[in-house]
């Protein structure tokens, strides 16, 4: 009979059911980002066993050596890690140990579940246990890329690049970076033919480090400036075109009115007959001031003088002649 009660009990053990492993992630965290590798961020990461029936095991603390992460780097992103197989034995020795009423006999005779019907985990379902890790981009400076750029001020007509506003660009790790990983969606909004003021938002996305940033700055159109007789106007003087007798086409560029600098407040000739360009060039040098005629009449002035000043020596001799004479 007894016998019989201990085959029958035996039988009973042998059709309890299984408890089956849960299987949960290993824990996510969330780090900004520092430069710094995500596997370096994975920290203390711990695994409590634990069954469907609400058993649990002993807390393990999982060794650096344990883990891989997949793709690991510093950029900004999530990264996936999980147990190697010396992690995922090791968990599985822990486990086992860890069961008081499994003795060292039965843990030689179960091989899929403990004595109290718990299953025991598989080495790769461990390893399959994921858990991640997110680099977010950060607020602290020593750790942003850099745009440095500035406003612009052109006339209608003056086309600006994109280039021409950006000084410089640096990483995160503060090296250098080329202007053309900058990027704006509304600089070819700007008409360069039409007065205004336009935001320009310039963008970079840092290839060291993945983190976004945007600077904004202010493009001015201004409208150029005409003189009274509605010709473009630099500030250099106005301009007016004209045609000499001996069919010698030339431009006269006449002095600013009201200017205080004299020294430049002459009137220069600008002929366009390449056949007489020498002469012409020889007239440019000389100044000419601004009331037309005055350096002609200069000149006869003073041969009138000469004349006159020899017809006086002509008479003076004419009379002593005489006088010797008589």
């Amino acid at each position: 009979m007894q016998s019989e009660s201990n085959s029958n009990s035996g039988s009973e053990s042998a059709s309890q059911s299984v408890i089956p492993y849960v299987y949960a992630d290993l824990n996510h965290t969330t780090v900004k980002y520092d430069g710094q590798l995500a596997s370096q961020h994975v920290g203390n990461v711990a695994i409590t066993p634990k069954w469907t029936d609400g058993t649990t095991g002993t807390t393990i603390t999982l060794k650096p050596e344990w883990i891989i992460v997949d793709n690991d780097d510093s950029k900004v992103g999530t990264y996936t890690y999980h147990l190697n197989e010396t992690g995922a034995e090791a968990i599985l020795a822990m486990i086992t140990r860890s069961n008081m009423r499994m003795s060292r006999m039965a843990r030689a005779a179960v091989a899929s579940a403990l004595p109290n019907g718990d299953e025991i985990p598989s080495i790769a379902a461990l390893m399959a246990m994921e858990g991640s890790v997110t680099i977010v981009q950060t607020d602290d400076a020593n750790h942003l890329p850099v745009i440095n750029a500035h406003d612009i001020v052109t006339t209608v007509g003056e086309t600006k690049k994109l280039s021409d506003i950006i000084d410089s660009v640096s990483d995160a790790a503060h090296q250098p970076l080329d202007k053309s990983v900058v990027t704006s969606s509304d600089f070819a909004n700007v008409d360069w033919n039409k007065p205004g003021v336009y935001t320009v938002t310039l963008t970079l996305t840092d290839p060291t480090s993945n983190q976004v940033i945007t600077k904004t700055v202010t493009v001015t159109v201004k409208a150029a400036t005409t003189d009274n007789t509605g010709n473009a106007n630099s500030g250099q003087g106005t301009t007016e075109h004209l045609s000499t007798n001996g069919g010698n086409a030339g431009t006269v560029i006449l002095p600013k009115t009201g200017s205080r600098n004299t020294t430049n407040n002459t009137a220069k000739i600008v002929y366009s007959n390449a056949a007489t360009s020498t002469n012409k060039e020889q007239s440019q040098s000389s100044t000419l001031l601004p009331k037309t005629g005055e350096q002609q009449n200069s000149a006869l002035a003073g041969v009138g003088a000469a004349l006159l000043s020899m017809l006086g020596l002509f008479g003076i001799s004419r009379r002593k002649r005489h006088d010797d004479k008589n």
